[in-house]
Order: C-alpha cells, then structure tokens, then sequence
C-alpha cells in the first residue's frame, strides 16, 4: 500500500525561542523514508518523522513541507507556514 498521511502539521506562529516540534502520522507498507522541505529545499538531514527546533529563530520562518515514500509510492504533505516572530 502506498503512503498516505493520518496527521501532519498545520501552520502556526510561535514566539522566537520556543520549542517548535513538527510531525506526521502515515500508514502504508514499510519502511518509510522521510524528507522535510523548506521554502521548496530539502533540508539537509531532516528525513525522521518529525523536525524539531529547540530554539525557534526568527530564520526558521517559511514554508515547510514533507515527503513520505516506500517501495509502492510517495506522499506530499500539504505545506504549511511556519512564522517564528
């Protein structure tokens, strides 16, 4: 079975300096293989199920997304804003 998405993120707005984590939920055959973006870019290293920022800065804002994809497929989440003020 392909992956689909169960949950992923949706836009927010959080305070510089707070802790931001970024997950998705999928079903699907395994295994998995994550990819986050940002601002169309993968990020390099960012291929876990969720991304994490300790320190949110304000460079962290953009456009985010995620790929999930296994031996049948591959799944895009829906992008979503991140804003660090």
């Amino acid at each position: 079975e392909p992956p689909s998405f169960l949950t992923q993120p949706k836009s927010q707005t959080v305070v510089a300096g707070s802790t931001v984590q970024l997950e998705v939920t999928v079903r699907g055959a395994v295994p998995w293989t994550f990819q986050w973006y940002k601002d169309g870019r993968p990020i390099t290293g960012a291929t876990d199920p969720s991304l994490r920022f300790v320190v949110a800065k304000e460079s962290d804002s953009g456009e985010y997304g995620v790929k999930v994809a296994n031996s049948v497929g591959e799944a895009f989440a829906q992008p979503f804003t991140l804003r660090v003020l």
